[in-house]
């Protein structure tokens, strides 16, 4: 089985909450299956590298990959740069049996845009997403206004993110 995991915290440069599920649930999922890969962004790296920790294989890519902070915003690029990043490996190595995001930021929003409007390689893809904290249930607690531009855009993609997945967890209370 091929799993794919987007996410933007990863061990050792993160070692959050969303770092640490990430880190342990990879580390269950390569008991059981054969291939895990994570993708994360990182501002250092001009295109992608790929590195293998404890037989995980980490795509570390730009966040800058899809170029388009102009028009989008800085936090809407990285999520088509996330879409980016997956239709370059999806063409190179197929489609993975799933594909998990976190939600946070919305991440996968365009990679699931993709899948609802039936682009070839995304169409059959199965996502997977994961609530850690949707920063939209958050934004009035730390004070954010919520129409404010880009958090009212972030909240949108999350909450499509949540809604647009073939299947939705929520790994605490």
């Amino acid at each position: 089985m091929k799993y794919w995991l987007l996410t933007t915290e990863y061990p050792p440069e993160f070692g959050g909450g969303i770092g640490t599920y990430c880190y342990e649930w990879c580390r269950l999922l390569k008991q059981k299956m054969e291939e895990v890969t994570v993708f994360i962004p990182n501002k250092s790296e001009k295109h992608f590298r790929i590195t293998t920790r404890d037989g995980v294989r980490i795509i570390e890519f730009s966040p800058y990959l899809a170029n388009t902070a102009s028009f989008l915003g800085y936090e809407t690029m990285i999520s088509y740069s996330f879409a980016t990043i997956v239709e370059i490996f999806m063409r190179q190595d197929g489609i993975p049996d799933w594909l998990e995001s976190q939600e946070y930021n919305g991440i996968a929003y365009y990679v699931l845009q993709k899948k609802h409007l039936g682009y070839e390689l995304f169409k059959d893809l199965k996502i997977m997403v994961t609530c850690h904290c949707p920063s939209f249930l958050t934004f009035a607690h730390n004070h954010i206004n919520t129409y404010e531009l880009p958090y009212f855009w972030i909240g949108e993609m999350e909450r499509f993110s949540i809604k647009g997945a073939d299947l939705c967890i929520v790994p605490s209370q």
